[in-house]
């Protein structure tokens, strides 16, 4: 299964360690999560986005009020995301960073988000317990997926 991770550059060092607790979910998952660190330079960004976009079966979107406000993430990582979810072609997890008003925002204010109760990973403390968290869930919801469900 491919993934496709969404976030705001100002949330990089928070993504990144989400990445770190999310590895072993993944890695014994065999799930290849894209992050746009694969892209390297001299190649088109905007080409390879929309690349792992195609591919991705799981959307994990990483929620701050800067990720809300990105009009990339929305026009074009979010609508496509919302596109294949909606046609059950994709799951879509709302992973909160920090803090904000996602609860407002479609598709986001129908789903159940990471980690426990959609609390914002900064107000855990310590943090590596809300990261931990939203890795457990995210774990258990891909582990019951695969075991039965589509996409």
């Amino acid at each position: 299964m491919h993934g496709f991770i969404s976030y705001s550059h100002v949330d990089e060092n928070r993504v990144l360690r989400l990445q770190r607790h999310l590895y072993p979910v993944m890695h014994s998952l065999e799930v290849d999560v894209w992050i746009d660190e694969r892209i390297f330079p001299g190649e088109a960004w905007d080409r390879k986005i929309c690349e792992a976009l195609d591919r991705a079966k799981l959307f994990l979107f990483c929620i701050s009020s800067d990720l809300l406000f990105s009009k990339y993430v929305d026009q074009v990582e979010l609508k496509q995301a919302r596109e294949k979810y909606k046609r059950g072609e994709a799951l879509l997890v709302p992973v909160i960073l920090r803090d904000c008003m996602w609860e407002w925002v479609e598709p986001f204010a129908g789903l159940q988000a990471v980690p426990k109760n959609g609390r914002a990973i900064q107000l855990w403390t310590p943090q590596d317990t809300g990261y931990a968290d939203a890795a457990r869930r995210i774990g258990v919801m891909l582990r019951n997926h695969m075991a039965g469900a589509a996409p």
